[in-house]
């Protein structure tokens, strides 16, 4: 179920980007934050990067899934940050 989820993180991400009405996008801004902590920490800990992804694709599978978390984490910093930075805004 990927797709259904990059959908939902592109809609929060466009929401918080924009100046639409203030609560809208630290609301948005916020739950993106969480949902990529959640998605980092579950990735970090499910033993799927190294077990499933290890055994699939090999060395290289996991270093793509490390890049993978790392993107998640930034967005999800970014998302913190626009949050704070709309919420001193207010």
């Amino acid at each position: 179920m990927p797709l259904p989820v990059g959908v939902v993180q592109l809609v929060l991400a466009w929401l918080a980007a924009r100046n639409v009405r203030p609560p809208v996008g630290v609301v948005a801004a916020v739950v993106l934050a969480v949902f990529c902590l959640i998605s980092v920490l579950f990735g970090l800990f499910d033993g799927d990067l190294t077990d499933t992804v290890a055994s699939a694709a090999g060395a290289w599978g996991v270093v793509w899934g490390i890049v993978l978390l790392a993107i998640t984490a930034v967005v999800g910093l970014l998302a913190a940050a626009r949050a704070r930075q709309l919420r001193r805004n207010r």
